[in-house]
């Protein structure tokens, strides 16, 4: 007997669900209450369970496309309720659960931002190697500082991002419907990492400021997310992103674009590496430097010239502050 696998109503509200992602095939057999596919409305996202034990006969809907609700999604003949039997003992694990956490607040709107992200861009990333011995060499002797500032490789970044992105001006744009919505302004967002969560503030017109005020804005701004004082206007309005790893041992990783926005910088730990230097071997100071984009807008050759522009500028760290 063939059973039609049938769009589960979800609510009033809902009239159409979207097939984010098949876990079966034509041809598995599965059991009732089987998970055969994940479904998502605008707000949650649930699970499409199997309605009797049989074999996948048909997948009618393609992962990605949205159906009205009753829509017949998959067809299951009842007929292959049998599975065969294993030689491999099997023994069922009973687990204790230490505890259950919902997903609430500002957790669940990361979670549903990045899954937006991830839905709406097609992400590639792109890594560069920058040698910044003697921009770090400055940094621990505190050579740029002024009274008791300690300016991070982070704050060196976000200023050398915002003198690189006029030359690469559509990395400083927001994904519209139809059009790439570009910015004069430069508001770059940088990762703080607090006990539940994580949270990009903004500094504005980053290009008009020096690296000691980049410097004092970005720590008020991570005190102020620490204690939960953010403001509205401190998170908004940004243009791009920076993933901020220099204090782990992460030294690649693959950030998430901070969607609208169309492409994010990362920056991972400091690496110790041999390198050859006027024919004679050293160890340098290396940061990895990582862009993810997406190319459906950007294309690659165009973000490795604007991740080669932060390399030539962090290489020459005298220029940094020259140019402010």
């Amino acid at each position: 007997m063939k059973v039609e696998v049938k769009v589960p109503k979800i609510s009033k509200e809902v009239d159409k669900i979207t097939i984010l992602k098949w876990f079966k095939e034509v041809g598995d057999r599965v059991k009732e209450k089987d998970v055969l596919a994940e479904g998502t409305t605008k707000k949650i996202i649930f699970d499409i369970k199997s309605p009797v034990s049989g074999r996948i006969e048909e997948i009618c809907v393609k992962e990605g496309e949205e159906v009205p609700l009753d829509t017949t999604i998959a067809v299951i003949d009842s007929k292959f309720n049998s599975f065969v039997s294993q030689n491999v003992s099997q023994e069922k694990v009973k687990l204790t659960i230490r505890e259950r956490i919902p997903i609430t607040g500002v957790q669940k709107e990361i979670k549903e931002h990045i899954w937006k992200s991830i839905q709406s861009t097609v992400h590639v990333t792109e890594v560069i190697k920058a040698d910044i011995t003697l921009l770090n060499e400055l940094l621990e002797r505190n050579a740029f500082s002024r009274e008791n500032e300690e300016i991070k490789i982070l704050d060196v970044l976000i200023k050398a991002a915002a003198l690189s992105l006029p030359y690469f001006p559509a990395l400083n744009s927001y994904a519209g419907k139809d059009e790439i919505i570009s910015y004069k302004n430069i508001n770059i967002g940088f990762t703080v990492f607090t006990e539940k969560s994580l949270i990009v503030p903004v500094i504005k017109d980053v290009d008009k400021k020096e690296v000691y005020t980049i410097y004092r804005e970005r720590r008020a701004l991570t005190q102020k997310a620490k204690t939960g004082t953010l403001s509205i206007s401190d998170i908004s309005g940004g243009t791009f992103s920076i993933v901020d790893l220099s204090l782990s041992n992460i030294f690649f990783f693959n950030p998430i674009i901070n969607y609208p926005q169309v492409a994010v910088l990362g920056i991972g730990s400091i690496q110790n590496e041999i390198s050859v230097i006027h024919k004679k071997i050293e160890v340098r100071k290396i940061l990895y430097i990582m862009i993810s984009f997406d190319q459906r807008l950007i294309t690659g050759i165009y973000a490795s010239g604007f991740l080669n522009r932060i390399k030539s500028i962090l290489e020459e760290p005298d220029k940094i502050f020259s140019m402010n």
